[in-house]
């Protein structure tokens, strides 16, 4: 039995560890984990866009759709999308009781700096003119809760939206023909 046990068993070699080698190996993973967390963490990259909206209820504000011709309404909202894109949503009351419209336009001006200055969603008007052109128009329905009734319905569009005193327009024609148009002061 002592034979067979004695072929079970395997000669093996305890050795010390090598400290310079360890060390070695611990000083490169820290040094790529360091690179990993410096090229991983915000402040290292290029600094976000400034992105974020300005909402803004008002008394003087109008549009005009296709589907619904000279509404009121009462909110408008400015988002600022990228460094040159501009959404401008003007929401107001609908046809029917206990529902909002809403109309939005898509602008862009890659020559001229966007009216709004944003910092962590938070936006303010910086600017007295500015104007852009309309790529994009769009309009949904929701309930006052602010729950979707329904699709958006959206379309490329061509017009302008401009910045006067505090003062926004827009008009767009969409590839159907139709004219949509808003209007509203801050």
């Amino acid at each position: 039995m002592a034979s067979a046990a004695s072929e079970c068993v395997w000669q093996t070699t305890i050795t010390e560890p090598n400290a310079d080698r360890i060390d070695s190996r611990a000083k490169a993973f820290g040094a790529s984990l360091l690179a990993f967390t410096l090229l991983a963490s915000p402040s290292a990259q290029a600094a976000p866009p400034a992105i974020g909206r300005l909402e803004v209820s008002t008394n003087h504000c109008s549009f005009d759709a296709p589907s619904a011709q000279d509404l009121s309404c009462h909110r408008i909202e400015l988002a600022r999308k990228t460094d040159n894109v501009l959404r401008l949503r003007f929401t107001g009351e609908s046809e029917q009781q206990g529902q909002d419209r809403s109309l939005s336009f898509v602008a862009i001006n890659p020559d001229q700096t966007l009216p709004l200055s944003c910092d962590r969603g938070r936006c303010r008007l910086t600017a007295t003119r500015w104007q852009g052109a309309v790529v994009g128009v769009a309009e949904a329905l929701t309930s006052t809760l602010g729950i979707a009734e329904g699709l958006p319905k959206a379309w490329p569009a061509q017009g302008s939206c401009q910045l006067e005193r505090r003062r926004f327009s827009c008009t767009a024609k969409v590839s159907t023909g139709e004219v949509f148009s808003a209007e509203g002061r801050l």
